[in-house]
Order: structure tokens, then C-alpha cells, then sequence
């Protein structure tokens, strides 16, 4: 399919970025949360997450494929927005966090938009895989794109709960990550059963990890994290750093 050795070099930089971008992020999932570890490991996959997107959209190019490229806007999109959700729970942001945020709400949207599009276009052209799979990442990037930008114009952002967003968008771009590596490993499966059912199976238990931990860190809850600094670690309300509580059993994940 990728015939042109530029392409060979980016598919190989893809594969290679790919691999890494998974062992980063179960690395930051398995790290107690808020530690320096767990930042380092989400940095570096959001890092790699960026250069799998490039190399993806260079792919997609190379074959004229819209559907390709819109999958790659959606999962970076996610990751993007997954780290730019921390900057809400900074006391003191940065010029660059506004910008950053609309920057990925405009990727969601984007992508969002060209995904219905396609669906609109594959079920036209009787292309039913391709308009199912289409409609619903295209759905979900829309919704969640629209709840950003409802979130940037209003006057009442709830910025207590940046790290909900952050490790639901960060979990779903992980997600994403394992939904390409069926596609092009599991070649035995229906095409439509490989992209949607890790999204099928991964939602639900993003929703429960999530309703977990809100209910350790709600607002008023026994724990609460928040940031006086944009380059400092999350801590509790009581001032409690996570080194100090690690031994209490502080679970990991996003």
C-alpha cells in the first residue's frame, strides 16, 4: 500500500512511535497519579502521541485517504485535549493554556465534522462498514468538542474537575492507540467488529475507572487534587504530596 520510500520511512517511524506511545501510557497508568513518574510518562506520550499523528497524516496523504486522516485528527485530538484538561487546575496558567485548549477543541470539532461527513458519503456509496464506524467516532468527536468549546465560553467552568476530563480523554486516546494496533494486526476479524469493538469494550470501563475516582476526589469528597503551579505536582487539599501519601495506597491511573 505504501509503495514510496518516504512513505516506508514514516511507516516505520509510525510503528516504532506507535509501540513506544502504548508502553508510555500504561506506564503513566500504572504510576501513582500525580507523581513525577506518572507526569513524565504522560508527557512523553502525548509527545509520541503528536509524532504518530504526523506520521499517520503523512500516510493518509500518501493514499488519499480522508477516512484515515479524520481517525488520526480524533486521537490526537483526545490526547491533546486529555493533557491541555490539566492546565484548568492551575491556579496560575500560562499565555500558552488558553491557545492550547481551543487548539484542540478545534481539532475535535474538525475531525468530528469530517468524520459525519463521511459517514454521510459511506452510506451514499453503500459503503455500510464505513459509515458505522464513521458516524460513531464522528459522534463522539463532535459531542465532545462542542462540550469544550461550551466549557472555553462560559463564565462557570466547574475547573474543579480538569482531572475528570484529563484521564477520560487520556484513557479514550489509549484506547484508540490499541483500537489501530487490531485493526492491523487482527486481520481475521470483521473490519467494522475491529474498530468498534475495543471502543465497546473500553467505554465502559473508562466510565467505571472514572465514576471511582470521582467518588475519592470529588469536590467534597475524602480527597481533592489541585495545582498552585502549572510546572508542579498535583497535591491535596491539605498540602499532602503524593510521596507523602504513597504509602496510603493513592491509586494509579490517569
Amino acid at each position: 500500500m505504501f509503495t514510496h520510500p518516504l512513505a516506508q520511512v514514516a511507516l516505520r517511524v509510525h510503528v516504532l512511535t506507535g509501540i513506544l506511545a502504548l508502553v508510555a501510557g500504561f506506564g503513566a497508568m500504572l504510576c501513582t497519579k500525580g507523581s513525577t513518574r506518572h507526569r513524565r510518562f504522560g508527557k512523553l506520550y502525548v509527545w509520541l502521541m503528536a509524532i504518530v499523528a504526523v506520521t499517520s497524516g503523512a500516510l493518509a496523504a500518501s493514499i488519499a485517504s480522508a477516512f484515515l486522516l479524520s481517525l488520526t485528527l480524533f486521537i490526537f485530538y483526545l490526547a491533546l485535549s486529555g493533557y491541555s484538561a490539566i492546565l484548568q487546575g492551575a491556579t496560575k496558567r500560562s499565555r500558552a493554556a488558553r491557545p492550547l485548549e481551543w487548539c484542540a477543541t478545534a481539532l475535535g470539532l474538525t475531525s468530528g465534522a469530517s468524520l459525519l461527513l463521511l459517514a454521510w458519503r459511506s452510506s451514499v456509496m453503500e459503503r455500510t462498514d464505513q459509515a458505522a464506524i464513521a458516524l460513531v467516532f464522528g459522534s463522539i468527536a463532535t459531542g465532545l468538542g462542542l462540550w469544550d468549546g461550551h466549557q472555553l465560553l462560559s463564565r462557570r467552568r466547574r475547573a474543579n474537575l480538569w482531572w475528570l476530563a484529563h484521564m477520560g480523554k487520556m484513557l479514550g486516546s489509549y484506547v484508540s492507540a490499541v483500537t489501530a494496533v487490531v485493526v492491523i494486526q487482527a486481520q481475521s476479524i470483521p473490519w467494522r467488529t475491529r474498530y468498534l469493538a475495543p471502543t465497546a469494550i473500553g467505554i465502559p470501563v473508562i466510565i467505571v475507572w472514572m465514576a471511582y475516582h470521582w467518588v475519592h476526589f470529588r469536590p467534597n469528597g475524602p480527597r481533592r487534587w489541585h495545582i498552585d503551579r502549572e510546572d508542579e505536582l498535583p497535591h491535596h487539599h491539605d498540602g499532602a504530596r503524593p510521596a507523602e501519601r504513597a504509602a496510603s495506597g493513592s491509586a494509579g491511573g490517569w
